[in-house]
Parts: structure tokens; C-alpha cells; sequence
């Protein structure tokens, strides 16, 4: 309700394509700032130590790999670009999917459904922030989806995950 109530107000209020530009770039960031948050908690919490998590060192989960796809896309310059279309139309599907995902079934919140717990909070809470990112592509055009094209786009977004993966299998076995 709350990322549909945003969205709708960015539509009613944003009208420059500049401040389209800078409201993407503030959420690809804050999605990462988010992210990243936990690490500053468990510090000042724990008198300067902190559990650094696989998933923040590498994009070891597809909503990682799609965080870092939303930050690299608000900050293109060449919107009429190929790589950007396919990033964008991608981002756009496949990062709502997962962001779903993440929201409606995060096991951390299944195994410990205590909103209190900040790490149970933050995975919420990034997940619907990099949720109205994605839709925000489509909502202001960054992603437009054609059948032909967007099935490419998907391809090339999964080829992406898969190299992702191989990567970091190849470096935990080193």
C-alpha cells in the first residue's frame, strides 16, 4: 500500500525529467544504504564489532544482484542505449519478482517474526524500497516493456544471475 501510494504521488508531482532522474538515483541508493545498515548497528551495538554477512561482501542472492543493477541504471547516462533498455526492462520484472519474494516469503521474518529485531526490519524494509524502484522504472518509462525485446531482456538478465553465480561458486570453492 505504501510503495502504491509513493508511486502514485511521484506520478502526480513529478513533471521534470531531471527530478525523475534524481528521485531513481536517491532510492537506487538509499535501497544500498539500507543494505549496508545492519553493519552500523551491529557495531555501535556490539562495541565495535560486526558480523559481515556473505550477501555484503557479494551479490550472493538475485535481489543483491538486482540492488546493484538498480544503482547502476539510475546512473547511466544513455537512456537509449541497448544495455540500458534490457538492464531497465529486467530490473523492472525480474527485481519485482524477487523483491516480492523477499517481502512475502523472507525466511528471516518466517523464523523470527519480530519486527523489533533490526536485521528482520532492515530485510523488509530494503526489499520494498528496491520493490518501488523497480516499479518506478515502468511508472516513469525507464522500462518499457515490448514482447519481443522484454523476452530478450529477461534472457540476458538471467545470463547475468548465472554468471553471478558461477563467480561466486568458483570463489567460495577457492
Amino acid at each position: 500500500l505504501i510503495i502504491t501510494v509513493g508511486l502514485i504521488l511521484c506520478k502526480k508531482v513529478i513533471r521534470k525529467e531531471s527530478t525523475k532522474d534524481i528521485v531513481l538515483k536517491f532510492v537506487s541508493i538509499l535501497v544500498v544504504i539500507i543494505h549496508y545498515s545492519s553493519l552500523y548497528v551491529d557495531f555501535f551495538s556490539n562495541n565495535g564489532d560486526a558480523t559481515i554477512e556473505s550477501n555484503m561482501i557479494l551479490p550472493v542472492y538475485p535481489c543483491n544482484i538486482i540492488m546493484w543493477m538498480l544503482l547502476i541504471v539510475s546512473f547511466m547516462k544513455n537512456k537509449e542505449s541497448k544495455l540500458y533498455k534490457s538492464l531497465s526492462e529486467f530490473i523492472f520484472i525480474g527485481g519485482t519478482i524477487c523483491g516480492l519474494i523477499g517481502v512475502l516469503f523472507n525466511i528471516n521474518f518466517l523464523n523470527n517474526p519480530n519486527l523489533l529485531d533490526y536485521n528482520i526490519l532492515k530485510g523488509l524494509v530494503s526489499h520494498s524500497v528496491m520493490i518501488f524502484g523497480t516499479i518506478y522504472l515502468f511508472v516513469f518509462k525507464y522500462a518499457k516493456l515490448e514482447v519481443a525485446r522484454t523476452t530478450k531482456s529477461i534472457i540476458f538478465g538471467l545470463v547475468i544471475f548465472v554468471i553471478c553465480g558461477l563467480t561466486i561458486n568458483i570463489l567460495f570453492a577457492i
